[in-house]
């Protein structure tokens, strides 16, 4: 896996990030294009990590903020990865 510095953090991240948009299920256009438990997305930030994927990329809006949710229960140990990308901060509105 490659690396680079992501801005003038001093973090270091993998080129390859995982996009955690369809993790969870929510209402709306979420039924359509997310829908992934936990078991789902426990294997896939498992095999990104083990893969050197150290970004994951998530956001509130996200199947109506389960995405986070579904990224925060699977972390791994906190050595093994940098961070999490919060992409965008939205209101939503239960339908």
């Amino acid at each position: 896996m490659d690396y680079c510095t992501l801005g003038r953090s001093g973090l270091r991240v993998s080129r390859l990030n995982l996009g955690a948009m369809t993790f969870g299920a929510g209402t709306g256009i979420w039924q359509s294009i997310a829908g992934l438990d936990r078991e789902q997305a426990t294997r896939l930030v498992a095999l990104a990590v083990e893969r050197g994927v150290n970004l994951i990329d998530t956001a509130d809006a996200y199947s109506q903020g389960q995405s986070e949710q579904r990224v925060g229960e699977p972390a791994p140990a906190p050595t093994t990865w940098a961070s999490v990308a919060r992409t965008s901060c939205a209101r939503w509105r239960p339908a």
